[in-house]
């Protein structure tokens, strides 16, 4: 688990392959507003987006059961813990979907420390997702 740490966003899919160990499983997503192309590793609970064009990594997305911690903050933590951990984000989104309740955005988007935490509100606030 420990190399999808060592993963960073601008690798290629066979760079990606080579940290982890193994080949990945590509399923290619075209939609009008979305195009990627997706690994899912639903065992380790991260999804890795590459663009189509140059086969770059652009988001690492973590959820459920990813046991490790990123920039401290672990699945399940609550806003008050991402709050100590982090200081006060740069920027609060209300999320786009009924289950959920906020985005908590750390950075700017071309930052290499960017990262996001989404809070659902089934789990009484806690972090579901983190994308960076």
């Amino acid at each position: 688990m420990e190399r999808f740490l060592k993963i960073e966003k601008g690798m290629t899919i066979s760079t990606v392959e080579g940290v982890l160990g193994f080949k990945l499983t590509i399923e290619k997503q075209r939609e009008e507003h979305f195009q990627a192309d997706m690994a899912h590793l639903e065992d380790r609970g991260v999804w890795l987006f590459f663009t189509p064009e140059t086969q770059e990594l652009y988001t690492i997305r973590y959820e459920a059961p990813f046991p490790l911690a990123i920039e401290g903050v672990r699945i399940g933590d609550t806003k008050k813990m991402v709050k100590e951990l982090r200081g006060k984000p740069l920027r609060v989104d209300p999320f786009p979907y009924p289950h959920s309740e906020t985005i908590w955005i750390y950075g700017k988007s071309k930052d290499p420390d960017w990262v996001r935490f989404d809070f659902e509100k089934k789990r009484n606030g806690k972090c579901i997702t983190i994308f960076r």
